[in-house]
């Protein structure tokens, strides 16, 4: 599907760009300057609102090229939402129809956009459910006036007295039509300024110094002009305190033609031929110049693209990503962009403003802006550079980020902004479109932790690893070798935030918590879920990152330990001698009440292959009633060899268990039992402990008295 474009070759500000142009549907339907009469009809019904519009999107696309402003914001959340580097066409979403409701909210509306394409619902192999096929876009009140800016820019802001806030949103209409430039600049350096300035959460971040017997890790000087020249600099060479800039960005061939080597080394230190690098890092130096900063720190070209450099330089990513003033991120798609840089149209990202009159606000003339809420998370969330393992690290990291997509989108802890919102895109009545788990991450990973109390810092800390991981384990790697890796920088800003020892994370675990980190399962949706073999050279089966694909923790936030039982014993991890025949990274010496499951042999043929099942009581004790039941959900299939399995209690929280499905890999003779997780379980005390249940107190005696006395076994 292709939107229709208004922009040009060059860099050239276009003038005069046909903001707020409507088709006749659209001047139907909200009529400049005169009554909305559909709005008095959305008070009727608060919940549903009311319908505005039912036309085809074949209208809806001849109506968008033919430069209505408000048809191209609807088709482009529609493209983004759902097709997003796609052709519609391919999805029949031309043949389909849409609908427009709206719906009451303050102070303005939520347009609903329903698609229904016959051909669309009919295929499989959709990244979104086809039941649902909706996409919002707000309508909310103005200030009567704008606000005139010394560049000639109109500002409008929201009309906060209505919602009862001392919220402000600002939104600029756009009218250049390159997102690289010297506007863009001036907005970066404005960004910047504000942020040194008046953030509080920004400001309060330590930056961790490098002692003299750490590694150096290099950076390049690109000077502060076009004359300048560029070369390497090892960072202890550098006297007093220096800024650098970052770049997140994706590997290509063009990369690996300009990677650094041990044999460029010596030349580079002196010289660096940047004129024939990709645009993506010609344009970096450009930005780093205009903005007066004389470093930038670029992975392929500050690391000796060897296993030695690597195993040394990653891990300093905590430090040198944490340490930088600035990252900048590509996170337009290779199609649209040349590099950081990409040509637009200014309709296209700049929201629509609507006049009209409103009986429930009164008959003077009200001004409205139309805006799609989720772009942010559309076109940087989602975009193809945060679908990398790598870049999730390096956007935690980074004190402040710009990222290049079809606009300049701002984050850092305290703030996400873009060229059309300069100072916020949060708006104050619809928290629910803002996904910032990223925002809430960099805030928690940069407040100081030092101090607390321990069972409330393995709380905190068991909280924030779940995010950590429920977004992280959805990313690419290339290689499988590097999953440990790519997050170790993470971890190692955790340890020093809650003054942990480098022996309390051992295979992406922390043992402060450790119960807890071990309850975790496969995500439903996992497309990885058949094909997965299990990364036993690089992680043990007992953590998540064994797996690939996306996995969560089954309790995200767990209460203080009132009520909640233990049921194993740690004794060790990974500080005795691996088992004869075991290749694992990690093994862990436990305790605890193995359960012994028996299937029938055509029974485990199935269900070792199955996804999730439902043991009977009556298979793990014969005295149990039949219809009670035992849910267990494999991290993977399970190979043939494996036969015998027991399920291993993790804890009781208030008459729930939740363990771990095991599978015995080396019967105890000499040594003791060697078991690998097959999975995850949950049931009721009562599917395991008897019908009638046991008591708190009766539970808590008997587990410790099975603590005490079962033998160990390992856990690889």
């Amino acid at each position: 599907m292709s939107l229709p474009s208004y922009y040009t070759a060059s860099t050239k500000e276009r003038r005069d760009p046909p903001f707020n142009n409507l088709c006749d549907q659209c001047k139907r339907d909200f009529p400049p300057g005169q009554t909305w009469t559909w709005t008095g009809k959305c008070c009727e019904d608060i919940k549903n609102g009311t319908t505005v519009r039912i036309s085809s999107t074949r209208k809806l696309i001849d109506s968008a090229k033919g430069g209505c402003h408000l048809c191209i914001l609807i088709l482009g959340a529609f493209h983004e939402t759902f097709f997003a580097g796609s052709d519609g066409k391919i999805f029949g979403f031309d043949e389909g129809k849409y609908q427009l409701q709206a719906a009451q909210d303050i102070p303005g509306w939520t347009l609903k956009l329903f698609l229904d394409c016959p051909n669309l619902r009919r295929l499989s192999d959709l990244s979104f459910p086809s039941d649902d096929l909706r996409v919002d876009l707000l309508l909310l009140l103005l200030h009567d006036q704008p606000k005139e800016l010394s560049t000639g820019k109109s500002v409008w802001t929201l009309d906060t007295t209505r919602v009862g806030t001392i919220f402000q949103m600002d939104s600029v209409q756009i009218d250049s039509v390159c997102n690289l430039g010297s506007s863009a600049i001036v907005q970066i350096k404005t960004w910047m300024e504000v942020c040194q300035r008046d953030h509080l959460v920004c400001k309060s971040r330590q930056d961790i110094p490098f002692s003299a017997t750490e590694p150096q890790f290099r950076l390049i000087n690109v000077g502060n002009s076009v004359e300048s020249a560029v070369y390497l600099v090892y960072s202890g060479d550098i006297v007093g305190d220096f800024n650098y800039i970052t770049l997140s960005h994706r590997w290509t061939e063009e990369t690996k033609k300009t990677k650094l080597t041990r044999s460029d080394l010596p030349q580079y230190l002196s010289c660096m031929p940047y004129m024939d690098w990709p645009a993506t890092f010609r344009q970096t130096i450009s930005i780093a110049r205009q903005l007066q900063i004389k470093y930038v720190w670029i992975d392929s070209l500050c690391i000796i693209q060897d296993q030695q450099d690597w195993a040394v330089q990653s891990q300093l990513m905590h430090r040198i990503y944490a340490g930088g003033v600035l990252n900048l991120a590509e996170v337009a798609t290779p199609t649209m962009a040349n590099g950081l840089q990409l040509h637009r149209d200014p309709l296209e990202i700049s929201p629509c403003i609507l006049s009209g009159r409103v009986q429930e606000y009164g008959t003077p003339m009200l001004y409205f802006l139309c805006w799609r809420p989720n772009e942010f998370r559309d076109r940087v969330d989602n975009s193809p550079l945060y679908q990398r393992g790598w870049t999730f690290q390096e956007r935690l990291l980074s004190k402040r980020t710009v990222h290049f997509g079809p606009q300049l989108y701002w984050e850092c802890a305290a703030l996400h902004a873009s060229e059309t919102f300069p100072i916020g895109v949060d708006t104050p009545d619809q928290p629910t479109f803002v996904d910032d788990f990223v925002q809430r991450l960099k805030t928690q990973l940069q407040t100081p932790r030092q101090g607390a109390d321990k069972a409330q810092a393995a709380r905190d800390l068991h909280s924030i690893w779940c995010s950590i991981v429920r977004f992280y384990s959805k990313t690419e790697l290339r290689e499988e070798s590097d999953r440990l890796v790519a997050i170790s920088g993470i971890a190692t800003s955790i340890m020093n935030l809650y003054a942990f020892q480098s022996d309390d994370y051992i295979a992406a675990t922390w043992k402060p918590c450790l119960p807890e980190q071990l309850l975790w399962a496969r995500d439903e949706n996992c497309s990885h879920w058949s094909k997965d073999k299990g990364n036993f050279d690089y992680a043990p089966s007992w953590s998540w990152a064994s797996c690939s694909g996306r996995t969560r923790f089954t309790r995200i936030n767990f209460r203080p330990p009132f009520g909640r039982t233990y049921l194993i014993r740690v004794d060790s991890i990974g500080d005795f001698e691996k088992p004869a025949g075991i290749s694992q990274k990690d093994s862990m010496l436990l305790g605890g009440n193995l359960i012994s499951v028996v299937f029938k042999p055509e029974i485990w043929k199935r269900r070792r292959s199955e996804r999730n099942f439902y043991v009977a009581a009556s298979e793990v004790h014969k005295n149990m009633s039949s219809n009670s039941q035992i849910l267990v959900e494999l991290d993977r299939p399970v190979p043939s060899c494996i036969s015998h399995t027991k399920l291993l209690p993790v804890w009781n929280d208030f008459g729930t268990i939740e363990g771990l499905f095991l599978g015995l890999m080396k019967e105890a003779s000499n040594e003791v039992a060697v078991y690998r997780r097959l999975g995850y379980f949950t049931c009721q005390s009562h599917d395991l402990y008897g019908e009638a249940g046991v008591c708190m107190n009766e539970l808590k005696s008997e587990i410790e008295h099975i603590l005490q006395t079962t033998p160990p076994f390992k856990l690889v």
